[in-house]
């Protein structure tokens, strides 16, 4: 039988006082970190390269405005 591991990460978007999620211009913390779309992108490929495997992606809306301000991605890879 198949053994899986889980593994999530937390993306936080925000304005940077012009434009909202322009890939010249996008900011955001991961798990808490500033990074660029191009850092993002790097850090998504090094993940790959471990193994793991994109499963899900759920955007976390805040009831009170109605606006995605997280986005909580989800990976797995075979156990070893």
């Amino acid at each position: 039988m198949q053994k899986w591991e889980y593994f999530s990460i937390n993306l936080s978007l925000y304005r940077d006082g012009v434009t909202i999620f322009a890939k010249t211009s996008f900011v955001a913390k991961l798990d808490g970190k500033n990074v660029s779309i191009t850092e993002f992108d790097n850090y998504m490929n090094t993940l790959g390269e471990q193994g793991w495997e994109l499963v899900s992606v759920t955007p976390i809306t805040e009831a009170t405005v109605g606006i995605t301000n997280d986005i909580r991605y989800y990976f797995k890879r075979q156990k070893q």
